[in-house]
C-alpha cells in the first residue's frame, strides 16, 4: 500500500463501533428502496467483498401509511421487510464489513408519485407538480411517525445491522420541517429554530432509546442546498448542534437538493472532491465524525482524511463502476480501477425513470450474477475491429472468458472517440476511462494490430471464429462557405491538438454535447465564446444534471449562446449567421469550430456483416450513441461468446 493513502485504511470507532477502514459505501439509489431481492443483494455483497470498511443500504421506508411513496411497497413497516433486513446482513456481511441501514419518513413535497397530495410540513405546491398542494402533517400524524422510526430502528438492530442513518437531505420530508423555506408552520413545529427542530430531534431520541446508547446512530444532511433561499451552511452549522446535543454520533454531508441535482449527484464540470469544501466548515463545528461523498477519487480521498476535512470517504457511483475499487486502493493498483465518468446515464437516470439501475463502464453492475464472466472451455478466436471504447471493452471481456482475441485498429493508438472527448480540461474520468481500457487490453493478452484496417476481403478475418465490428463513425464536415484565409476547424482537432485555437473571440458552430463541452472548456480558459445551434436549444440530449450544470458554467463565463440560427458563410474574421425569420447577423471570429457531430462508419460494417452474417455490430457504427452505450454494447456482445 502506497503510505499516502494509509490513513484511509486506519480502523475507527463511530459510537462504540469499529472500523477496518474509512471507505464507506454511500446508500446510492439501486432500487433496494423498493424491493430488496436477490439482485440488489447481489451488488451490495459485491462491494462489501470489495473492501468497504461499512456498507448503507439504501433509504427504507419505514411504513406504508405516511404517503403515496411509502405505499410503493406495502411491506414497510411489517415483519416482511425486517426479513429482507435479515437475509441482507446474512449475505453482505462478508470479512468484518459494518453494516448500516438508513431510515426515512420519505420524500416530502419532492414526491413523484402524486395519486394523492405529498405529506410535507406545510400546506405548499408539490415539487413536481404545484397545481397539487401538499397534506401538512397533523401532530398526532407526527408523533406517530417518531413511533414508526423507533420500531424500525429496534427491528434494524434486532436483524443484524451495526448502526442506523436517518435520512433527510436533498429536501426530504425531515428537511421541509428544519429549514424556514418549506416550514410555515404555526404551531409548536414551525416557527422558531428550536420548533422547527422538534421533530427531528424527537426522532433522534426515540431512536436513541430504542437501540440504546454507543449504537451508532448517524445522521444525513445536505450542508448547502444551492438555491436561493433554502438551506445554508450556517444554517446547517446550527443544525448538527443541536442534533448533536440530541444524541447523534455522526454526521453525513453532502451538497445539493432537488432543486440542484447538478451538485445532490455531481457532473465532471465540477471536479474531484467537490463537496470537501463545503463539508470542510462543518468538520470545523463539531468534534463528531464526518462522513462525506462528491466526486472523490483515490488521491482527493487521501487528501481530504490527510488533512482532517472529513473522517470518512463516502463512494457511490463511483462503487457502482467498480466494485473492488477500495482493495484497488489498498493494493495500490489505482490504473485499474474502472472510474466513474460521472454521466448519470445509467445509473441516476435510469433510477428516475424507474428503469433497473446499472452503469455506462459497468455492465454487471447490479446485475452481478447475470453477467458473470466465467471462463470457457472452447477458446475461440475473436476478432474485434476497432479500439475505440467499445472494441476495447468487448476485447477485454473475451480475452476474461479465456477467449484468443485479436484487435484490429486502423490508426496508431486506441481510444476512438474517446481520444477527442476527453480533451477538456473537466474530462479527466474519460482520460482515467481511456488509460484504464487500454491497460486491460494489454493485461489480459490482446493481440493489437495497429495501422490495420480491415475489409470484407481481409485475410485476418478468414480463420476468425467470431466477429464484433465496433469502426466507429467519422465527423461531419459542414458545407459552409469559408473564406482561404478563415480559421477553421473540426472540434475532433482542437480536442486533438492537431490544430490551434487562436485569438479570442470563438465561435462554435453546434450545440450538441461536444459543441457545448468545448465551449465551456475554451470560456473557461479566457475566451470570447458563442455557441451558434440550428435548434431551439443546446444541450438538449443532456440530463437535467448536465443542463444545469453547464448553463451555470455559460453565465460564469459569459459564452453567448445563439439558437434557432444557421451558419451561412465564414470570412477570414467573422462568422455570418441567419435566423429563421432570415434576418443576418455577423459574429467577430478568430477561430471557428465545427461540432456538427458524426456520421456512423455503416456501410463498411455492413459490408463485413454481409460476408460474415455471424459478425456483430456494436458502437457507432451501428447507431451513434453515448461511450456508455458503446461499452455495453462491447460487454454483452463478447459476454455472449460460449
Amino acid at each position: 500500500m502506497d503510505q499516502n493513502y494509509a490513513k484511509l485504511f486506519e480502523q475507527t470507532t463511530i459510537g462504540n463501533l469499529t472500523l477496518n477502514n474509512r471507505f464507506v459505501l454511500a446508500p446510492c439509489s439501486t432500487g433496494a428502496t423498493l424491493k430488496i431481492d436477490d439482485r440488489m443483494i447481489d451488488y451490495y455483497a459485491e462491494r462489501a467483498k470489495g473492501g468497504f470498511g461499512m456498507v448503507i443500504l439504501e433509504a427504507q421506508n419505514i411504513s406504508s401509511k405516511i404517503d403515496a411513496a411509502g405505499k410503493n411497497n406495502p411491506n414497510n413497516g411489517t415483519p416482511a421487510q425486517w426479513a429482507t433486513w435479515f437475509e441482507f446482513n446474512n449475505k453482505v456481511k462478508i470479512g468484518g464489513v459494518k453494516t448500516c441501514i438508513q431510515l426515512a419518513a420519505g420524500p416530502g413535497c419532492m414526491s413523484f408519485i402524486l395519486t394523492e397530495p405529498p405529506v410535507c410540513s406545510s400546506e405548499i405546491p408539490a415539487f413536481f407538480d404545484p397545481s397539487i398542494t401538499c397534506h401538512a402533517l397533523t401532530v398526532e400524524e407526527i408523533n406517530k411517525i417518531v413511533e414508526y422510526f423507533a420500531i424500525a430502528a429496534t427491528q434494524a438492530k434486532a436483524m443484524g445491522f451495526d448502526a442506523i442513518e436517518i435520512h433527510s437531505h436533498l429536501g426530504y420530508l425531515l428537511d421541509e420541517f428544519m429549514y424556514e423555506y418549506w416550514n410555515k408552520r404555526t404551531d409548536e413545529f414551525g416557527g422558531s429554530f428550536e420548533n422547527r427542530m422538534r421533530f427531528p430531534v424527537m426522532i433522534v431520541k426515540a431512536i436513541r432509546q430504542a437501540v440504546g446508547e454507543g449504537f451508532p446512530v448517524i445522521f444525513r444532511l445536505s450542508v448547502e442546498h444551492k438555491y436561493e433561499g433554502c438551506g445554508t451552511v450556517d444554517d446547517a452549522v446550527r443544525i448538527v448542534k443541536a442534533l448533536e446535543e440530541a444524541g447523534i454520533d455522526a454526521f453525513d454531508l453532502d451538497v445539493g437538493s432537488y432543486y440542484a441535482l447538478d451538485w445532490s449527484t455531481p457532473v465532471e464540470y465540477y471536479g474531484d472532491g467537490c463537496m470537501v469544501s463545503d463539508v470542510r466548515k462543518l468538520k470545523e463545528a463539531t468534534d463528531k465524525p464526518i462522513l462525506c461523498t462528491g466526486n472523490f477519487t483515490p488521491e482527493t480521498a487521501a487528501k481530504a482524511v490527510n488533512d482532517g476535512s472529513v473522517d470518512y470517504v463516502m463512494l457511490g457511483r463511483p462503487a457502482i463502476a467498480d466494485a473492488d475499487y477500495v482493495n484497488k486502493v489498498y493494493k495500490n493498483q489505482l490504473d485499474d480501477i474502472r472510474p466513474c465518468i460521472r454521466c448519470n446515464r445509467f445509473c441516476i437516470d435510469n433510477y428516475m425513470l424507474g428503469l433497473p439501475v446499472s452503469c455506462s463502464v459497468n455492465t454487471a453492475a447490479c446485475d452481478e450474477k447475470y453477467f458473470a464472466l466465467t471462463k470457457t472451455v472452447n477458446p475461440k478466436n475473436v476478432a474485434v475491429i476497432g479500439g475505440g471504447p467499445g472494441g476495447m471493452e468487448a476485447a477485454r471481456v473475451a480475452a476474461l472468458k479465456g477467449h484468443n482475441v485479436h484487435l484490429y485498429e486502423k490508426g496508431d493508438k486506441l481510444g476512438g472517440q474517446l481520444n477527442p472527448a476527453s480533451g477538456p480540461q473537466f474530462k479527466g474520468q474519460l482520460r482515467k476511462l481511456m488509460r484504464y481500457l487500454s491497460k486491460q487490453v494489454a493485461d489480459h493478452n490482446v493481440n493489437i494490430h495497429y495501422g490495420t484496417e480491415i475489409t470484407p476481403d481481409s485475410p485476418e478475418l478468414i480463420h476468425a471464429d467470431e466477429i464484433i465490428v465496433a469502426m466507429g463513425a467519422t465527423p461531419i464536415i459542414p458545407d459552409i462557405p469559408a473564406s482561404e484565409n478563415a480559421n477553421v476547424a473540426d472540434v475532433t482537432e482542437i480536442h486533438l491538438g492537431t490544430k490551434k485555437v487562436s485569438g479570442e473571440s470563438i465561435v462554435v458552430v453546434g450545440g450538441g454535447m461536444s459543441g457545448c463541452d468545448c465551449a465551456a472548456s475554451l470560456a473557461m480558459e479566457g475566451k470570447q465564446v458563442t455557441l451558434v445551434e440550428m435548434m431551439d436549444k443546446v444541450a438538449a440530449k443532456a440530463d437535467i444534471s448536465h443542463q444545469t450544470a453547464l448553463f451555470k458554467i455559460y453565465d460564469q463565463y459569459n459564452v453567448n449562446v445563439i439558437c434557432n440560427h444557421a451558419v451561412k458563410q465564414i470570412t477570414d474574421d467573422a462568422v455570418i449567421i441567419e435566423g429563421k425569420d432570415g434576418e443576418k447577423e455577423t459574429l467577430p471570429a478568430d477561430t471557428v469550430i465545427t461540432a456538427i457531430g458524426v456520421r456512423p462508419l455503416k456501410s463498411q460494417a455492413d459490408a463485413i456483416i454481409s460476408a460474415y452474417p455471424h459478425a456483430k455490430i456494436i458502437g457507432d457504427c451501428g447507431r451513434v450513441g453515448l461511450i456508455g452505450d458503446a461499452i455495453r454494447e462491447g460487454y454483452k456482445a463478447a459476454w455472449a461468446i460460449d
